[in-house]
């Protein structure tokens, strides 16, 4: 097992519990106490789940509520549904699903996918409006992109490249601590990289619509408008909320 697959599972494992579990049961203590029970995925320190419910409660898939002392009860939102549909679970975890559940699984996952159509339609290609050195190409890590200048037209193929290597690239370094990378630092590396046309709304976020359709990436929205404004113009506009995360699939 990689450790990009456990981090899957133990997602998918931390958002099966609030799916299956009754109000009375998820409380932090009870959630914890199932939870580094699979010795394999969490071990026996508590900070290890009590870290990822973080990062879910921040991306919207799940929502602390019933706050007491250090203690807390959760529940998974309508986007938590749609998000575990498509993550794998544990292979060897037993779990009980009932009708019901799958159902819900069903009719969220098109809901979340919805979100989506509001996005642009990819762009032919792009105008370079900046020039960029070799020097800064090894200093951003961008060894797979080739340099370009202002007189050179910047395919798509290019700019997807580019992007995924970006992620991949703000996942070791700056947001190594995370499971997903903010949009926006994405947008503000291909705008260093390839200019201004290629970070645009209508250029960049058709491509990164692209690859979520091709599964090599997923998106998570936001609904929290306190986040400073900057960092919410580079996110990607969705429909009623903010696409604000991505990570590699």
């Amino acid at each position: 097992m990689t450790e990009d697959d456990k981090s899957e599972y133990r997602e998918a494992f931390l958002l099966l519990q609030l799916l299956q579990n009754d109000p009375e049961n998820r409380r932090l203590g009870s959630l914890n106490k199932h939870a580094i029970g699979n010795s394999k995925l969490f071990g026996k320190k508590v900070s290890v789940p009590n870290d990822l419910r973080k990062e879910l409660c921040e991306a919207g898939y799940i929502r602390e509520f019933d706050k007491k002392g250090r203690s807390a009860k959760y529940e998974i939102t309508e986007r938590g549904r749609g998000r575990l549909a498509e993550t794998r679970q544990f292979p060897e975890s037993l779990n009980k699903i009932t009708g019901e559940m799958i159902n819900e699984l069903i009719v969220c996952v098109g809901e979340y996918h919805s979100q989506f159509d509001s996005l642009a339609v990819p762009a032919a290609t792009n105008q370079v409006e900046e020039t960029h050195s070799q020097e800064s190409n090894a200093e951003n890590h961008y060894d797979a992109v080739p340099s370009v200048t202002t007189t050179t037209a910047v395919s798509n193929d290019v700019i997807r490249s580019a992007v995924l290597e970006a992620i991949m690239e703000l996942k070791r370094s700056e947001f190594h601590h995370r499971s997903y990378v903010p949009v926006y630092a994405v947008r503000r590396r291909i705008r260093e990289r390839l200019g201004t046309q290629s970070a645009s709304h209508e250029t960049f976020d058709s491509i990164m619509k692209e690859l979520w359709n091709q599964k090599k990436i997923r998106l998570v929205a936001t609904t929290d408008l306190s986040l400073p404004e900057d960092q919410l113009q580079d996110a990607l506009p969705g429909e009623g909320r903010t696409l604000f995360y991505v990570e590699r699939a």
